[in-house]
């Protein structure tokens, strides 16, 4: 609620935790987005997509991200 440091400190120690969880790693991205840190949403939203996706090409979109 406002605290966005700590909700973005909170995200990155889930997905350190189970980094497969997808749905957190595009929370991730969406709050980084807001807080204008585009190389850290880039990167999270990459992940992302490593994570929901088994379609090739996808995965190899989101490597040439990270």
């Amino acid at each position: 609620m406002g605290d966005d440091e700590s909700a973005v400190q909170s995200m990155r120690r889930a997905v350190a935790i189970r980094s497969d969880f997808s749905d957190a790693w595009l929370a991730l991205a969406d709050l980084l987005t807001a807080m204008a840190d585009s190389a850290g949403a880039d990167e999270a939203f990459g992940m992302y997509i490593r994570h929901s996706t088994r379609d090739p090409r996808l995965l190899e979109a989101a490597a040439a991200l990270s």
